[in-house]
């Protein structure tokens, strides 16, 4: 047997071992078998997974992606883990989970430092991660790094590590099924503190009503288990002064001018992507933050007019100005679509999809 079958082999072996349901990225981290040297089994998580699918170790919740660090051959094409596409840490997990440490000498440890995330002394890059030295180690010092803080004889007590997205929310939640409770989601409005807020961190206690309670200090509902309900309270005061109307589950965008970005260019929350059609108010007029893949990590796409209604049809003629890219020409109206966890038309709904609309008025001031 080759290498890379018997490989191969070990892959599905310990894929196969894996019996409990992950919700969260670390739980499939925990499960996973990584070989850094190829960049083979990895593991995160993906909700669809939850009901197996390609890539997918069974209805294990975890996905096997690729490590692209490692010399490959990416085996079974993996996706790319989504921890490893962004270049940037949150995290101290996601700091440990590419340092590469030397226990021997005490070198090569990383730890998170918000600082690091514009780069700096002792910083790798602008990742966010701070190269940091294990005192148990012989040395020398390279560089005279910080002494980790997990390895401090009494470690300093952080304030939460802020989180950016609902991912990152999600993956330090500390779920109890049965009751509801013990649930977070994103909310930019508690990286300042506040009511059901964890400190600044970010994250928003919530409450899952699938649970049998009771709702311990009445949480808000989670919003990714509410039932589809179009009209929902106002979110993002911080980008546009009294907030966005949003609708949720439904995208009302139309065809024109559509700009696909994410969190490469730093659009990593609904926020970002309203901040972004505010920022192009000249050609975008509407938006939508949803998911277009399977990678778990929505996209914000922007665009300069809306779905027209069933019974109407528009066509663009050689003249038109400004539309830039255009979807589809004519476009064809029709019911506002659904949104859905890949990306396709036939995947399951998605009610945490957000879309509306911004103007631009000619008092200068935005309504959306």
């Amino acid at each position: 047997m080759s290498y890379y079958r018997y490989l191969l082999a070990c892959l599905l072996l310990a894929a196969s071992a894996l019996a409990q349901q992950c919700f969260t990225e670390p739980c499939c981290e925990a499960n996973q078998n990584p070989n850094p040297v190829t960049g083979n089994g990895y593991l995160e998580f993906n909700p669809n997974c939850l009901n197996g699918g390609l890539n997918c170790v069974d209805n294990s919740g975890c996905q096997l992606c690729f490590n692209p660090v490692g010399s490959g051959p990416n085996l079974g094409n993996r996706p790319i883990c989504g921890r490893f596409q962004t270049g940037q840490c949150l995290t101290e997990h996601c700091c440990e989970s590419i340092q590469n440490p030397n226990f021997q000498t005490g070198n090569g440890f990383l730890q998170f430092n918000a600082n690091c995330l514009n780069g700096g002394l002792h910083c790798v890059d602008n990742t966010g991660c701070e190269l940091c030295f294990n005192p148990a180690g012989n040395g020398p010092n390279l560089g005279n790094r910080p002494i980790c803080d997990r390895f401090l004889s009494t470690p300093p007590t952080p304030s939460p590590t802020p989180c950016f997205n609902e991912t990152c929310c999600e993956s330090i939640q500390n779920p109890n099924f049965v009751t509801g409770n013990g649930f977070l989601q994103f909310d930019p409005n508690c990286l300042s503190g506040g009511l059901n807020c964890v400190d600044n961190s970010g994250c928003e206690l919530c409450f899952n009503p699938a649970g049998t309670g009771p709702n311990l200090g009445n949480r808000p509902v989670c919003t990714r288990f509410i039932s589809p309900q179009p009209c929902l309270g106002a979110i993002c005061p911080n980008v546009v002064p009294g907030g966005c109307v949003r609708l949720n589950g439904f995208d009302i965008t139309g065809v024109t001018n559509f700009v696909n970005i994410g969190a490469a260019q730093g659009i990593l929350t609904v926020c970002d992507c309203i901040q972004a059609c505010l920022n192009s108010f000249q050609t975008c007029v509407a938006f939508v933050w949803k998911f277009t893949d399977n990678s778990g990590l929505k996209t914000c796409t922007l665009y300069s007019n809306f779905n027209l209604p069933p019974a109407v049809t528009l066509g663009f003629a050689n003249n038109s100005t400004g539309f830039g890219v255009l979807g589809a020409n004519p476009q064809t109206g029709g019911l506002v679509p659904h949104c859905t966890t890949n990306g396709l038309n036939n995947g399951t709904f998605d009610p945490t999809c957000v879309s509306g609309g911004l103007w631009a008025l000619d008092t200068n001031t935005f309504i959306c």
